[in-house]
């Protein structure tokens, strides 16, 4: 799925939508309860799973497993530099297995592409696993987080499910931008703004119709 395709236009991204609003109008209205943002955010990381594993299913639990890495790094990089210690060890040790697996993930993808033999593996198995922009995306944002925390711009945060929002999201996990968490992270606490709703739905129409009209031809 992709952002210029009938079940994304016609069924996802409504559906989402729809979900996300009516989510703020049942919690917050209706169960008058103030947490309705964690809602919102845990349906829209539970989307970015959804969109990540129709791109691509055996990709997505090597991503999952890709957040609790980096989490885990972070958390421990904190624990080092507050103990008063060095953490260059989990910096590089991010660097070497995000980078190490994306370039692994590539060699098997395209080894499967060309059907070259690789390891005495099925080279089927590896034509459809990596998606090279959705996943230099997502390496880029694991790294740009724990690389953040390692020189104290943002903190570790304690919340795996702000991390994993964070590194899923899906309107920017194929083509970006590569935002920073400290960027990122204000939005989870969003208010609702109708004009900036307008804004967006504006740009969004004006930008597939130059991809579709222009782009595409």
């Amino acid at each position: 799925m992709s952002f210029f395709n009938i079940p994304f236009l016609l069924l996802f991204l409504p559906v989402v939508l729809v979900v996300y609003y009516l989510l703020d109008f049942f919690v917050r209205v209706i169960l008058n309860l103030p947490e309705h943002r964690l809602a919102q955010n845990l349906f829209l990381l539970l989307a970015s799973l959804v969109f990540l594993g129709w791109l691509s299913p055996p990709l997505l639990s090597v991503l999952i497993l890709l957040v609790l890495l980096n989490y885990g790094l972070a958390r421990k990089i904190k624990t080092v530099l507050w103990e008063g210690r060095s953490a260059k060890a989990y910096l590089l040790a991010c660097y070497i297995t995000n980078a190490g697996l994306f370039f692994l993930l590539q060699l098997l993808a395209t080894a499967g592409s060309y059907n070259i033999p690789l390891l005495g593996l099925e080279n089927t198995l590896f034509q459809s696993l990596v998606l090279p922009a959705g996943m230099a995306v997502f390496v880029l944002r694991a790294i740009s987080y724990v690389s953040d925390v390692y020189t104290q711009k943002v903190p570790a945060d304690k919340s795996l499910l702000n991390v994993c929002f964070y590194m899923c999201f899906f309107p920017q996990i194929i083509v970006g931008p590569l935002q920073a968490y400290k960027d990122f992270s204000p939005q989870m606490d969003r208010t609702f703004d109708a004009e900036l709703f307008y804004s967006g739905a504006c740009r969004f129409v004006v930008g597939l119709g130059k991809k579709i009209l222009l782009a595409g031809n």
